[in-house]
């Protein structure tokens, strides 16, 4: 695996993602809280089971500037992905994810799963939202 180097963005303004093992463990921990989950969760399981939410999508990105900007808050992470494209923002984030598991270019998917566009947590447990069949990591 090694050090991955950190994915730019453009947001606000250029802006590195860094999704080192710290900030999948953070973005694990703020996407259970988010949907009041109790049990443990798995972001790999989330994004390679095509199941991602628009909230799902943006906690990641705000665990994966928190390495730049530890004062960043997940509202404001939201704002920051509302101002740019959907796709600019999951592009980046499958991208930041694939590299981080190892699985480079290389047999990935070109196109990662468009976040379903779930905002708010519900009753529903999620299964037959988002895309399906789809993974990051291929």
């Amino acid at each position: 695996m090694g050090v991955q180097p950190p994915i730019p963005i453009q947001l606000d303004k250029l802006r590195s993602i860094k999704l080192d093992l710290r900030a999948l463990a953070l973005a694990e921990r703020e996407i259970a809280r988010f949907w009041d989950r109790k049990d443990r969760l798995s972001i790999v399981q989330i994004f390679q089971g095509g199941d991602v939410g628009v909230a799902d999508l943006c906690i990641l990105l705000w665990a994966g500037l928190h390495h730049e900007d530890p004062s960043l808050t997940v509202e404001q992470a939201f704002a920051l992905a509302s101002g740019a494209s959907l796709q600019v923002v999951s592009e980046a984030m499958g991208r930041a994810l694939r590299e981080q598991l190892g699985a480079g270019t290389e047999g990935a998917q070109a196109d990662p799963p468009q976040p379903t566009t779930a905002a708010t947590p519900s009753a529903s447990t999620g299964s037959n939202s988002g895309v399906s069949g789809n993974s990051i990591s291929g």
